[in-house]
């Protein structure tokens, strides 16, 4: 374990890792000493570039939040899962845009949960003691016996109390699907736009376009590509903002897939219709107050904006298998040991202030309206009608791990 130096208590610095730039080709370094060559030739892997930049279209996080963002009012739900929140000041764009920039700098808790049991099957009825409570086994019954249940606390490891330039605040990027005002995942236009110019070689996305302006809907097999992508990516502790063609051991197993192969001629029409600069402005744009407004002026009563929390850094899969391997190493033999990685407020939902968006987010009387047929015409209603519409699940906070923990980790639980 580090020892904390003086660096460690000085004050919050917001000064960014180093950047590189990954375009193909070498970098030339000092030469060693002894050596008779000039120069080292040395290239950082693109597979690596997220450990030496941020996105592209990050937000600026230096600057405070306005001090009305703390009057917000906010509800937890879904087991702590949702920030919710239905206050008429977030229909303002600069009170909405700040809020976000403050709900991104509060790091979301992170737990790993082990859990370890075995199965009996009971020789006679009796009455046991479980944690406190009394309950009937009954003979010949098989039922599963939890042997420990804790938690592995690593608040300290998530938490960059002098340095917050890990912490990431960015729109999604044109070429990655996202709810962008409809009820279906889309490109941005600036990528894949709805329609095509036939007259012309260029794309009519980036002739006219904007950030905000809508692609075409994606297919259920690029759906179907991106979920596998995302599931791969947080259990390889990647970034959101990682490039999916850049990983061989993800992308050599899809590339030859019809979404894989449409993924691949989308980037490539439209890195050779375009001007390399014209498409490196586009990712770089900083979209996300547009959507802030884009938000605010939709006259829709459901409308959401919602931004996903995640962490980052750690090899989720190496993890657990090496607790799995600890534990089995304390001489304790099961085959149902569960390891997993628990995070809390994952999800900031802002919804809009009125008596039906608020109806609908209160569990009991969303029960009612799926028993008593209701909420099937409301279902209807917002994608047909244009008073339902306007849902954006547009913004993501990606928040890195430290690489060695500075403090140890706290631990709660029990052990039968």
């Amino acid at each position: 374990m580090l020892n904390k130096t003086a660096a460690d208590t000085s004050p919050i610095s917001v000064e960014s890792p180093p950047a590189y730039d990954f375009a193909p080709g070498p970098s030339v370094l000092p030469p060693a000493e002894g050596s008779s060559s000039h120069a080292q030739i040395y290239s950082v892997p693109k597979t690596s570039a997220h450990l030496f930049s941020s996105p592209p279209n990050a937000e600026d996080l230096a600057t405070p939040p306005s001090p009305r963002v703390l009057m917000i009012e906010t509800d937890t739900k879904a087991n702590g899962q949702i920030i919710l929140s239905h206050d008429r000041r977030l229909n303002d764009p600069r009170t909405l845009y700040d809020f976000l920039r403050w709900q991104a700098l509060r790091i979301p808790p992170v737990k790993i949960h082990c859990v370890g049991a075995h199965t009996e099957i009971p020789e006679r009825d009796e009455i046991v003691n479980d944690n406190g409570t009394q309950r009937h086994r009954k003979k010949g019954q098989m039922e599963r016996v939890i042997d420990f249940d804790f938690f592995i606390d690593l608040s300290p490891v998530v938490k960059h109390e002098n340095n917050i330039a890990n912490i990431a605040l960015a729109t999604s990027r044109q070429h990655v699907p996202g709810l962008r005002g409809s009820h279906k995942p889309t490109y941005g236009a600036l990528f894949a736009p709805q329609t095509r110019d036939a007259s012309s070689n260029q794309y009519t996305s980036l002739a006219g376009a904007t950030p905000l302006s809508i692609g075409r809907t994606t297919t259920r097999s690029e759906n179907a590509l991106w979920e596998a992508w995302g599931k791969w990516r947080m259990s390889k502790g990647l970034p959101v903002f990682a490039e999916m063609h850049e990983h061989s051991d993800f992308w050599d197993k899809h590339k030859d897939t019809p979404a894989g192969q449409q993924y691949q001629a989308m980037r490539d029409t439209l890195n050779e219709e375009n001007d390399p600069e014209i498409i490196r402005e586009a990712n770089s744009c900083k979209a996300l107050k547009g959507w802030c407004e884009a938000y605010c002026a939709s006259p829709g009563m459901l409308k959401e904006f919602t931004m996903v929390k995640s962490v980052w850094g750690w090899d989720t899969d190496a993890l657990i298998a090496a607790i799995k391997g600890a534990i089995n190493s304390a001489d304790y033999n099961s085959n149902d040991i569960r390891v997993t990685l628990d995070m809390s407020e994952r999800l900031v939902i802002v919804k809009a202030d009125n008596w039906l968006s608020r109806a609908l987010s209160n569990a009991f009387f969303y029960a009612m309206t799926w028993l008593f047929l209701v909420y099937p015409i409301i279902w209807l209603w917002r994608r047909i009608f244009g008073e339902g519409r306007g849902h954006l699940e547009y913004s993501s906070c990606s928040v890195r791990l430290e690489d060695i923990p500075s403090t140890s980790c706290n631990f709660s639980g029990r052990v039968a």
